[in-house]
């Protein structure tokens, strides 16, 4: 299995993370200021999707953190220090 992408991996899931701010930002400043009360929460439907996107994104970089970091115990504690691949 090719792993070429994992050093990039937490570079994008930032890079991703940030791309949807402005989304959170600009759809809780147009809730705020709307007055249609329908538009209002098409705006909230936006910030909330956003956010829950960004929640995601945070908890995968973390997997992904935790994931490597067990990996490369596993190869630093075994027999005949194996290198990781």
């Amino acid at each position: 299995m090719d792993e070429s992408w994992a050093p990039q991996m937490p570079h994008l899931l930032h890079a991703l993370s940030n791309k949807l701010l402005p989304i959170v930002a600009f759809s809780d400043l147009g809730a705020r200021r709307c007055e249609d009360p329908v538009i209002r929460e098409y705006f909230d439907k936006i910030r909330q999707a956003a956010g829950d996107s960004r929640e995601l994104i945070t908890q995968l970089r973390r997997q992904f953190q935790q994931n490597q970091k067990e990996l490369s115990e596993t190869y630093s504690s075994s027999p005949g220090g194996m290198q990781a691949p």
